[in-house]
């Protein structure tokens, strides 16, 4: 299974069987965006990476000055 299908299987769980509104399908989407970017960078995926690597990413939301609410969604999108 590739990263994105993995995510859209996520993304479709979240919405069905969670009743997740558009809204935040949509901006969990962009937060798996935003980590899947982030994990390229460091040339990995999110389907190779580690515990470590969600606590990184967390550590460098945080860094750049992200608000609590937005690291705890980020934080929900990707464990």
């Amino acid at each position: 299974m590739t990263t994105l299908a993995a995510a859209e299987r996520f993304l479709a769980w979240l919405q069905i069987e969670q009743g997740r509104s558009a809204k935040t399908i949509e901006a969990y989407r962009r937060d798996l965006c935003d980590y899947e970017d982030w994990l390229a960078a460091r040339g990995t995926s999110a389907l190779k990476a580690s515990s470590g690597d969600v606590e990184a990413f967390v550590q460098a939301l945080r860094k750049h000055g992200k608000a609590a609410r937005t690291v705890a969604r980020q934080f929900a999108a990707v464990r």
